[in-house]
Order: structure tokens, then C-alpha cells, then sequence
């Protein structure tokens, strides 16, 4: 029964990542709707970067500053 109930949510988490890939419109929309509070909200943003081959990296000293990577290209981004 614990089995079933633990694979239902990785389920159900896997298929808010898809909802959520889906409902981005353009950037603004995206991180207007961006939902980094709750444990569902990052599972999805991650699943979503994932899925896109994205990684965004941090500056530990700087945390306004970050660094988006692609596949094709990396950008520095404020």
C-alpha cells in the first residue's frame, strides 16, 4: 500500500512538471507563476530545467547574479 501511495505521488509530480512546461507562455508569465515556496512548486521548476537541458547556477556571494546554461549557449543574466 506504501509502495502504491509513494509511486501515485511520484506520478502526480511528474505530471504537474508536464502541466506546468506546458502553461509557460513567455518569461514574465513564467516567473510570475513560479512557484519556489512549496516543495511541489520546486519538484516542477526542476523537472521542467531538466527537460529543457537547462542548468542555472547561483553566485554564492552575489545571489541576484546568476548564470543560465544550454546546450548551445550559456548567458550571463542579472
Amino acid at each position: 500500500m506504501e509502495s502504491e501511495h509513494a509511486q501515485c505521488l511520484a506520478t502526480r509530480d511528474e505530471l504537474r512538471g508536464q502541466l506546468a512546461s506546458h502553461r509557460v507562455i513567455n518569461k514574465e508569465d513564467y516567473l510570475k507563476q513560479l512557484d519556489l515556496v512549496t516543495y511541489e512548486g520546486r519538484a516542477a521548476a526542476n523537472s521542467l530545467l531538466k527537460r529543457l537541458g537547462i542548468q542555472v547556477q547561483f553566485k554564492r556571494d552575489n545571489p541576484s547574479r546568476f548564470q543560465v546554461l544550454d546546450e548551445n549557449a550559456q548567458s550571463d543574466i542579472s
